[in-house]
C-alpha cells in the first residue's frame, strides 16, 4: 500500500499499534513482516509491503479476523491510501529445513 504523504505517520501508527496486534489474536495467524520500498525503477510499486503468514485460509472466515480488519481507525487510514494491491498466495506441499537437506 501507499499512504498519502500527509497520512504516512498515521498509517504506520495504525499498522503497528492496532492492525498487527489485532491480527495476532486471529486463530491461525503465525507472523507478519512489513517492508518499505526505498528504491524503485517504476512509480507503480506500492511504498509498503506486508507479508502475513497463516496456518490456513480458514483464518479469514473467523470473527477475530473480521474484527481485526473492520475498525474505525482502519477505515480512516484506508481512506487516505492512494495505492493498494493485495495478493493471496497459498503454498501446498511440504517445507523442509534447508540445513537438513545439506547434511
Amino acid at each position: 500500500m501507499t499512504p498519502s504523504s500527509s497520512s504516512e505517520k498515521s498509517f504506520n501508527d495504525w499498522y503497528e499499534d492496532e492492525h498487527i496486534p489485532l491480527l495476532s489474536g486471529v486463530p491461525g495467524w503465525l507472523d507478519s513482516g512489513r517492508y518499505r520500498l526505498t528504491i524503485s525503477t517504476t512509480s507503480h510499486a506500492p511504498s509498503y509491503v506486508a507479508l502475513h503468514r497463516w496456518t490456513d485460509l480458514a483464518a479469514f472466515d473467523t470473527a477475530e479476523y473480521k474484527t481485526a480488519t473492520n475498525t474505525a481507525w482502519r477505515t480512516t487510514v484506508m481512506e487516505k491510501v492512494v495505492k493498494k494491491e493485495r495478493f493471496l498466495l497459498q503454498y501446498k506441499g511440504e517445507l523442509c529445513n534447508i540445513l537438513d537437506t545439506l547434511l
